[in-house]
């Protein structure tokens, strides 16, 4: 039983199974699994114990559990993704189905995996920058896993901001003319007309 080097609060655990705990598994007479400082204290780990049949597998599926969810914070440490792509990602990488589920809602629960979020943050950025119209963010959101009516509630809220930030730099202007600039402006990135109309309406009131 020792502290992983790299990864403070993991633990390394070395298992010799029993004869019947080999049997029909194709497991090898020792183990070596990763668990947490939670399950070493709630089963109170020692060099020397002996533990039921039981703990044992409580301790190899919760290693299975552990190195999924692992792999997934790393992965979102590198980019962030939705839940979706998440997913696809840790199957890919043969995680099982019930450590992928546990790890995915587990970081949901924190707040380190939402989806509404990342696709705020993604729509924004894609439409200041000019680079992607609406249709087109809209579809790379729907590829990327991320919830139609998701991608709707977001999508009016950056053509709202988009628009706020637009009406800014034509606050000189007359407001008639103000309006007609920002409409041009929000009907080229591929918004329907009466969604426009309604959130220009909103930005420069009459």
């Amino acid at each position: 039983l020792t502290e992983h080097p790299r990864h403070p609060g993991r633990y390394r655990v070395m298992l010799s199974l029993s004869p019947e705990a080999l049997l029909g598994e194709g497991r090898k007479p020792q183990q070596s699994v990763l668990v947490d400082a939670a399950l070493v204290q709630r089963f109170m780990l020692k060099v020397g114990l002996e533990v039921t049949p039981a703990i044992g597998e409580q301790l190899l599926s919760s290693a299975g559990a552990l190195a999924t969810y692992d792999a997934a914070t790393a992965a979102l440490a590198l980019r962030w993704r939705s839940r979706r792509e998440l997913e696809r990602w840790l199957v890919k990488r043969r995680h099982a189905a019930p450590d992928i589920r546990s790890a995915l809602d587990r970081l949901v629960a924190l707040g380190f995996l939402d989806d509404e979020s990342y696709a705020r943050t993604f729509a924004r950025a894609r439409m200041a920058a000019g680079r992607m119209s609406r249709r087109r963010i809209a579809m790379e959101l729907a590829r990327r896993g991320v919830a139609r009516e998701v991608v709707d509630r977001v999508m009016r809220g950056a053509l709202e901001a988009v628009a706020e930030r637009r009406a800014r730099s034509l606050a000189k202007l007359d407001p008639a003319v103000a309006r007609r600039r920002l409409m041009g402006f929000l009907l080229r990135r591929g918004f329907a007309g009466g969604i426009v109309q309604q959130v220009v309406q909103a930005t420069i009131p009459r």
